[in-house]
């Protein structure tokens, strides 16, 4: 037995030195996977924040888009409603209940102008505008 003893610490130091550098490849392994998956993590949130980001700016030009168009028929029903009055008071009854008749011409003209947003201040129509055109989305994109 005392002739194998060197034999047999020598495979024991053999042995440890190779499940150290097992274990030591094992957890070099571990991290890279460890990186790759943060590395992996953190572009996907950068896709997803882009994503996001150019669906809200799609979602501010819908939004926008649908103002204008609210806002030109809201127009057109104003000009709507001034030709009425005008019709109204040329009808050849008008004559006959002037006071009646101004009072509703005055509430009927006071309506056309609370939709009629050429009536307001221009920077309610130009409110958002420069936000949007320096954040427009790119086609290509």
């Amino acid at each position: 037995m005392e002739g194998r003893l060197h034999d047999i610490v020598v495979h024991l130091l053999v042995f440890g030195e190779l499940q150290y550098r097992a274990g030591t490849l094992r957890h070099y392994e571990w991290l890279a996977e460890r990186k790759r998956s943060r590395d992996e993590a953190a572009r996907a949130a950068r896709e997803r924040a882009e994503q996001e980001r150019r669906e809200a700016l799609l979602r501010k030009e819908a939004e926008r888009r649908d103002r204008l168009i609210s806002d030109a028929q809201n127009w057109r029903r104003a000009a709507d409603i001034r030709a009425f009055v005008l019709a109204i008071r040329n009808h050849p009854e008008a004559a006959h209940h002037p006071e009646e008749l101004e009072r509703w011409v005055a509430w009927a003209l006071s309506q056309a102008d609370a939709m009629d947003v050429t009536r307001g201040p221009l920077s309610r129509l130009l409110s958002g505008q420069d936000q949007l055109d320096s954040k427009a989305p790119d086609p290509a994109t």
